[in-house]
């Protein structure tokens, strides 16, 4: 599947996000994120959940990837 430039910079910085805080980014921290308006985020995640680049998850809040829906604790260590 081919993604464009914007949609790019949003899986980017979906991305980014969960790793710095540990959760999905709601419409408004993306928005904040990018430096757009909500409405625009609204637009485009809308357009990307369509075309199937970003999934609903069912008990997960905010903007989820297919790999980062839910967050994963680091391994525990082996020693």
């Amino acid at each position: 599947m081919k993604i464009s430039k914007r949609q790019r910079e949003y899986l980017d910085a979906i991305a980014v996000f969960v790793e710095a805080n540990g959760y999905n980014p709601t419409q408004t921290d993306l928005a904040r994120e990018l430096g757009v308006h909500r409405n625009t985020v609204y637009e485009t995640v809308r357009n990307m959940r369509a075309e199937g680049i970003l999934t609903d998850r069912k008990g997960t809040k905010g903007i989820a990837l297919p790999d980062h829906a839910v967050p994963c604790a680091p391994p525990a260590s082996l020693d």
